[in-house]
């Protein structure tokens, strides 16, 4: 993926995710707290503790964030596809990896839970913290 812009003077930059791989350093973050249920707050939480700076706010400007290496870390709930579909080749071209709290493909009928990541090594950590894995530091 790529960004092209034509103001003041013509600006090509490849989009590159972050190359962050602890979580104990990414920036995290979602569109605001009250998109989780109960249960899912609790998941989130967790994740949240392990990482470094968590930021509310964005919807889809987090994913281009995401996708240009401002953040490491995107987790969403209760989405609806025409939410991040547009949003997730984007993030995936700039090496970022995009599935829901599973691991598992997002899909046009999925669970409408979401975890994008800057790359698979950071996506693994973030995966099992909202797994509740405890080996994690």
């Amino acid at each position: 993926a790529s960004y092209v812009r034509e103001y003041p003077e013509p600006l090509n930059l490849q989009l590159q995710t972050s190359q962050t791989t602890e979580l104990g350093q990414a920036l995290i973050g979602s569109t605001d707290p009250s998109m989780f249920s109960g249960a899912q707050w609790k998941r989130v939480q967790r994740l949240y503790e392990k990482t470094r700076m968590r930021r509310y706010g964005g919807d889809c400007y987090l994913y281009g964030m995401l996708a240009l290496g401002c953040v490491d870390v995107v987790v969403e709930a209760n989405l609806a596809s025409y939410d991040v579909m547009a949003l997730i080749p984007v993030v995936q071209e700039a090496g970022g990896v995009v599935t829901d709290w599973s691991g598992n493909t997002v899909t046009l009928d999925w669970d409408g839970t979401l975890l994008a990541s800057a790359n698979p090594a950071l996506h693994e950590q973030a995966l099992a913290a909202l797994k509740g894995a405890s080996h994690l530091g």
